[in-house]
């Protein structure tokens, strides 16, 4: 395997646990408090070694800006509709959502960088966005076959509350974590967008 194929599973594979961490955390740190954290914690960590390593002066002016924007549409914005989206829909339905940023960092790579998208990618692009809507839109008795729950007593549509009854993902209690998590995806790959003109100039 490559090394960029392998830093790229790498990063799936931590996103996919930290999603699992956080979402333990549901209802014990407020939402906001987590993101001012996990910022501090972000630049603490990668400040020192950029300093350890001096890739500060690897920075200039141009490239300043570029990952100033980058940060904010894919750190400041993005991450915090992650914690929401996992406190909203739990981490496996944030996962999905998260699988959203390839297809989005695709497409704004050929609406603005002028990227050409071959076949194969197109395929790629089709098959997440295939995946995803049928783990999120199939019924639940699909996705548990063997685990079905004991048959409910047969009632007539009349009797059965209004509350009670499911509503499609996109317009029942999902929508929100749905619409945050689409946002994660999307101001992640603004942020990828950003960061690659700095990272091609040199940028450590």
């Amino acid at each position: 395997m490559f090394v960029s194929e392998a830093l790229a599973v790498t990063a799936a594979l931590c996103s996919a646990l930290s999603s699992m961490f956080l979402s333990e955390l549901k209802g014990r740190v407020p939402l906001l408090q987590l993101a001012r954290w996990q910022m501090l914690a972000t630049f603490v960590m990668t400040g020192s070694v950029s300093l350890a390593i001096g890739g500060w002066h690897t920075i200039g002016g141009r490239e300043f800006w570029l990952l100033a924007g980058s940060s904010f549409a894919g750190i400041s914005i993005a991450s915090t509709t992650y914690f929401a989206t996992i406190y909203s829909v739990g981490p496996r339905i944030t996962a999905l959502l998260f699988s959203l940023t390839s297809p989005f960092a695709l497409a704004l790579g050929y609406l603005v960088l002028g990227e050409t998208i071959s076949r194969w990618q197109a395929l790629g692009v089709a098959l997440v966005l295939a995946g995803i809507v049928l783990a999120i839109g199939m019924p639940r008795r699909f996705l548990k076959r063997g685990d079905l729950a004991p048959a409910m007593p047969v009632v007539t549509p009349s009797t059965v509350p209004v509350s009670t009854v499911p509503g499609p993902p996109l317009t029942g209690r999902m929508g929100p974590g749905i619409v945050l998590g689409v946002t994660t995806a999307l101001g992640q790959a603004i942020g990828t967008l950003l960061a690659r003109p700095a990272m091609a100039a040199g940028v450590e």
